[in-house]
């Protein structure tokens, strides 16, 4: 965008130019969220998953039943 700006300055489309300012300032401003939003949107696509260990029938860890109970 900013080159498409310097551009159109260069031609002499300066009102054009200044038009493409609250575009630039908006990306601007909300670049820093959208980067952020990547490891969000990963964390949602694989979302932490529980491993528990094998044992014997009737010998399950309490904590596997504590957490199936919160997903």
């Amino acid at each position: 965008m900013a080159g498409l700006q310097a551009d159109l300055r260069a031609r002499g489309e300066r009102a054009l130019a200044a038009r493409l300012d609250p575009l630039l300032s908006f990306i601007d401003a909300t670049l820093p969220n959208l980067r952020l939003a990547g490891g969000a949107a990963n964390a949602i696509r694989s979302p932490i998953q529980l491993r528990i260990s094998k044992a014997a029938p009737g010998r399950e860890p309490v904590s596997a039943f504590g957490f199936a109970g919160r997903c």
